[in-house]
């Protein structure tokens, strides 16, 4: 080959090796890129799981103590694979023993949708008259007490501004009256009322200041309803400030800090974790009973939306109905009443109710704990489908319904 010829050569070969090189960064950024804005649902997919994620932002819509973006993934699946080997992050001082009575506790967070307040509380009844006794606990937000202009006034969250709020505000002040009354029907019906913060804010990273803050807060708005609502006459509440005992962190966000403000307000749990299902809970060290909800498993869950490739395959999920809408349908409501996908999504978390039921029936009895939201997702799928386990199991031999309160006075009765 001619000298100039295999010169042009040499150079044209550096000119492509440099151009598949920045083709080749500019792919491996653009990927980069791709994996960190979708990494959440890359590691759910790996991992099966998912934490409680809900709708970011105001929205005074279907959407009940929902705001998206909830979870750390990574946290999520890193916590789970802890459980998964047997490890904790709780420092327990004591721990529950073997019980011969199977708990079953039912809960909600949220607690705007007068609808439901009242559909759950009839079911609640029905089911007394059954035989089949169930009674709920509800974690409220008090960010529904107020209007959004009065929130302006009377509610600093840590770190954001006054007023603010991620769910959005009670739309009147007959709306915040109408709901007072609801709360006081339900806790007189006897079922539980707790806390699920007041703005739904994740204080995964708040201090202990910060935390005592927002709990003051939920404390104060509680306390003055009539005065942060003067237009209309609120009955007054049928319970104490301190009948507040349990609590659910929104975004099941939580840290150290959190455990000693719910020990300095006399709280005797705390809801926000997560467990395998056969695990009994712990007290830790401020004297706060964890009572998480249960990693667990659902065959072909989510079947409908993936490839063949994927069914018969068992997920692993959150025993809580955003979690499976998640898992289901990736928050989308896609199911109608009727229709052969809704009875699918039906009988995908029954069934995974029931399995994570009878194993602990039949097994140790470590409480089967169910956690849902006041919102109709999927044309109202996973209520019909809780009620249905409820119907299933409530009044079984040897089975309780009962509120978080109610189990947790049991494990101090019995906790070593």
């Amino acid at each position: 080959m001619p000298p100039n010829i295999e010169k042009k050569t040499k150079k044209y070969s550096k000119i492509l090796i440099n151009i598949r090189t920045v083709v080749g960064v500019v792919v491996f950024v653009l990927a980069l890129s791709f994996l960190v804005y979708k990494g959440g649902n890359l590691l759910i997919s790996w991992a099966g799981v998912s934490n409680s994620s809900e709708f970011l932002g105001y929205s005074n819509g279907d959407a009940d103590s929902v705001s998206e973006g909830d979870a750390d993934t990574a946290n999520t699946v890193e916590k789970i694979s802890s459980h998964a080997t047997g490890t904790s992050e709780i420092s327990a001082s004591s721990s529950a023993t073997y019980s011969d009575i199977q708990y079953v506790i039912f809960s909600f967070d949220g607690s705007r949708s007068l609808s439901m307040w009242k559909e759950t509380r009839q079911f609640s009844k029905d089911m007394i008259a059954k035989g089949k006794p169930i009674h709920f606990t509800y974690f409220i937000n008090p960010i529904y007490l107020i209007t959004k202009e009065t929130a302006k006034y009377v509610y600093q969250p840590p770190r954001a501004k006054m007023g603010a709020s991620m769910i959005g505000y009670a739309d009147s002040e007959q709306d915040v009256k109408d709901r007072v009354e609801q709360i006081n029907l339900a806790y007189s019906e006897g079922n539980e009322i707790g806390s699920h913060n007041v703005g739904h804010f994740n204080g995964s990273k708040w201090s202990y200041d910060e935390w005592l803050q927002e709990s003051n807060s939920f404390d104060s708005i509680i306390m003055n309803v009539q005065k942060n609502n003067p237009n209309v006459v609120i009955a007054p509440w049928t319970f104490n400030i301190s009948e507040f005992v349990g609590f659910r962190a929104p975004e099941l966000g939580v840290n150290n800090s959190l455990y000693k403000v719910l020990s300095l307000k006399k709280y005797l749990y705390d809801a926000s974790g997560i467990r395998m299902p056969t695990k009994y809970p712990v007290k830790d060290k401020d004297g706060v009973w964890h009572i998480g909800l249960g990693i667990i498993k659902s065959p072909d869950l989510h079947s409908q939306l993936n490839s063949p490739s994927t069914t018969g395959k068992s997920n692993y999920v959150l025993s809580m109905d955003y979690n499976f809408w998640m898992m289901q349908s990736h928050v989308k409501n896609v199911a109608k009443k009727g229709t052969p996908l809704w009875n699918s999504f039906f009988n995908e978390m029954k069934g995974a109710y029931l399995n994570y039921f009878n194993k602990n029936y039949e097994g140790n009895h470590a409480p089967v704990v169910i956690g849902h939201h006041f919102s109709t997702w999927n044309d109202g799928v996973y209520w019909e489908a809780m009620k249905s386990f409820a119907e299933d199991v409530c009044g079984k031999p040897k089975v309780k319904c009962v509120t978080f309160k109610e189990y947790a006075d049991y494990l101090n009765s019995v906790a070593k």
